[in-house]
Order: C-alpha cells, then structure tokens, then sequence
C-alpha cells in the first residue's frame, strides 16, 4: 500500500555526547525529508557541542573532539534545522521523541 502523504514527513536523528537531556550536548545532526510529490532532501551537520566527547559515545557513533573542532555550535545552526523541519510531520520514538522536544524547546528559547 503506497503512503499518500498531505504534508512532507521528517525524519530526523541526533548523534549526542550522551544520553543526559540537559547536560549532554548534540553532535551531529541528520534530516531526511519525504516530500507529498515523492521527492526527498536530505540535510546533515556537525555541532561542535562545547564540551568534550567521551570515549563511549565516540564509541557509539565515532565523532571525537577533532572530527567536531571546527564544527558550528548548535546556536549557530539551530534556525537552519527549524527551517528543515518546519511545516513537516515528525514520526518518533519514545525516546526520540523525549529528546527532539526538549531540544526543540531549548534551541527556540
């Protein structure tokens, strides 16, 4: 059954220092866009996050410090990732969810 979408659905996901909402910081940031006509656009940024990267979260998804030096800061790409994601549908998880709308709240403040 194909999907017959009215609005474009968004499809986001976050690469983090950790998993601590309020202390942890977004290093990578990726965006995936379906459009109602089929098409689809794609977005994806480093954050330098300010803090150090622990060893088990470069584990994890193998950003470090160095890979992220000359990396913006999320205040820096903040409104660009709104404006991707603006007017779309967000399907999410239980825990992505949390996370996007804690996000979503401190980078609009």
């Amino acid at each position: 059954m194909p999907l017959e979408l009215i609005r474009p659905l968004a499809f986001f996901d976050l690469e983090t220092t950790g998993t601590r909402i309020g202390r942890d910081r977004i290093v990578q940031i990726g965006i995936v866009t379906l459009s109602p006509d089929g098409s689809r656009s794609s977005y994806q940024t480093l954050v330098n996050p300010g803090i150090p990267i622990p060893p088990e979260a470069t584990a994890v998804h193998g950003i470090t410090d160095e890979t992220v030096s000359d990396a913006p800061p999320l205040e820096a790409v903040a409104s660009i990732v709104l404006r991707e994601l603006e007017g779309s549908t967000w399907p999410a998880s239980t825990y992505c969810g949390s996370t996007s709308r804690s996000w979503r709240k401190s980078s609009s403040e």
